[in-house]
């Protein structure tokens, strides 16, 4: 072979057929996409939605423990 390629072709032709095989292997196992191309990778976590009770808290003045409101 290294009558007709270059030692960098030689290494081209390697990862080219590595690659090959390794997705013939994962289809051989039933190893699927792990939906990088899906726009998977980056997903934002998922945030919680603020309570009511304490927005409901910061719009309403406070209260003393008998339920009557203290005066601003």
């Amino acid at each position: 072979m290294k009558e007709h390629l270059s030692d960098d072709e030689i290494v081209e032709l390697t990862a080219l057929l590595t690659l090959v095989n390794l997705d013939r292997f994962n289809a051989a196992l039933a190893i699927g996409s792990a939906g990088l191309s899906k726009g998977m990778a980056c997903v934002p976590p998922d945030r919680p939605e603020p309570a009511a009770a304490s927005l409901a808290a910061v719009a309403e003045p406070a209260a003393k423990p008998d339920g009557t409101p203290i005066a601003s």
